[in-house]
């Protein structure tokens, strides 16, 4: 199908524009940018942008109508997700996700609920009311964790020990919930792993299952994935307890185009999912798969965007695609900030010369200011490593993080402690 001439909308932040560019480029997609604020970079890759608040449905409404826009798509902020999804339905343009699919399957306490109705295993829940009485809750339970219902990015999460600190934990929450509703659950303490899906008219792919490592040396907040391993440890144990059951209820809901990731702990020989998203997730590892198969799931979203397929040719690409990364070990590895703002950075250009990093994307520089503490506003780079077997990712990882040096305006380490072991 012919790209060319076709309006692209993209709405999101800068850490895949590069790639967006170059693609829209050599296809002759007209580049389109909307937001609040919209950065030179961005600027000087895209071929039109439009200062205004995406999240105003009528603004949108308006853009989308006069500009003749052919697809939407959007990375990262499920506000902004939630606006397009009206606005599309409104107009009658097609969007990678429905408002049943994304109320049923991206609100956490809904998604519970589904997960619980197919028989797939869930996190031991507690149902508290916002007026919390310590009595809703034995003393057994600490720790539990507490986060918005429909809420990304890690942001409002708490880990309490203590009614106290459960009374405060939900006004936190509620104030980054878009419904004012949270989720109470069992603190977990096991392996986790990310499985992602690829729909490309009704069939369902899965692209890529990853052990996930998560750094917990913030008290109080929620952890934040700071590397993920491919291929996972847990495959086989995957595929043959959670599959057969998430294709159920995928299929159920009609997911016709697009994408999803599930975030689960491995409790023993049981699969839990805690977390649902229905888009691409922060670590952005459409890298990784490029690297290692030639496909790029960011490329295959803009075409189902345009065109409403993923495969433009005769192959279907995402059929090279295997979790098993044929046999290769790769890592998506993050240094993570702490509060404060950075003075000095050292060490990047020696890192990018390590023959097992094949990319390096930098998202902090100097002057920039960390305040939000367990969110991904903490990631300071991301590396994405492949060596010869888990060991040598292990050692690669370590030398990364001591070769990087982070300083604030008081000359102290900014890098948050990071205690990694994959193998």
């Amino acid at each position: 199908m012919e790209l060319k001439g076709k309006r692209l909308l993209y709405i999101g932040g800068s850490a895949s524009i590069n790639d967006i560019a170059y693609y829209t480029k050599s296809h002759g997609i007209k580049l389109l940018v909307a937001g609040k604020f919209i950065s030179q970079d961005i600027r000087s890759l895209t071929d039109e942008q439009y200062i205004i608040d995406v999240c105003d449905r009528e603004c949108l409404r308006k853009l989308l109508v006069e500009r003749a826009v052919d697809g939407i798509l959007v990375i990262g902020n499920e506000d902004i997700i939630t606006s397009v999804i009206d606005v599309a339905e409104s107009i009658g343009l097609d969007f990678y996700v429905k408002r049943d699919q994304w109320n049923e399957l991206q609100d956490k306490k809904n998604f519970k609920k589904n997960c619980i109705k197919y028989g797939i295993p869930i996190v031991e829940t507690y149902e508290l009311t916002s007026d919390f009485h310590s009595d809703q809750i034995p003393q057994s339970a600490y720790p539990v964790i507490l986060k918005p219902a429909d809420s990304c990015g890690s942001k409002g999460i708490s880990i309490c020990n203590s009614g106290n600190e459960l009374k405060q934990a939900i006004q936190k929450a509620k104030l980054y919930s878009r419904t004012n509703r949270f989720l109470c659950e069992k603190y977990m303490d096991c392996p986790e792993i990310t499985i992602k899906y690829l729909f490309d008219r009704g069939n369902m792919y899965v692209w890529e299952i990853n052990d996930r490592f998560v750094n917990r040396e913030q008290k109080n907040v929620g952890a934040i994935a700071d590397c993920t391993i491919y291929p996972s440890k847990h495959v086989k144990l995957y595929f043959e307890t959670m599959h057969p059951k998430m294709i159920k209820m995928l299929k159920d809901f009609n997911f016709y185009n697009g994408t999803m990731f599930v975030q689960a702990f491995v409790d023993g020989e049981v699969i839990r999912p805690y977390d649902p998203g229905i888009r691409f997730s922060g670590g952005l590892s459409y890298f990784i798969t490029k690297h290692v198969f030639d496909v790029n799931p960011l490329e295959l979203m803009i075409n189902t965007s345009l065109v409403g397929r993923m495969c433009l040719g005769d192959e279907n690409l995402i059929e090279r695609i295997s979790v098993d990364m044929n046999g290769r070990f790769l890592a998506n590895y993050s240094i993570l900030a702490k509060r404060g703002t950075i003075a000095k950075i050292e060490g990047l250009e020696r890192v990018a010369k390590m023959p097992e990093v094949f990319r390096m994307l930098q998202l902090l520089h100097v002057g920039d200011e960390v305040k939000m503490i367990g969110t991904l506003q903490q990631v300071f780079a991301r590396f994405h490593i492949e060596a010869k077997n888990r060991e040598e990712l292990n050692r690669v990882i370590n030398e990364i993080y001591s070769t990087v040096q982070l300083k604030d305006t008081e000359g102290e380490d900014m890098k948050l402690c990071q205690k990694i072991s994959i193998l």
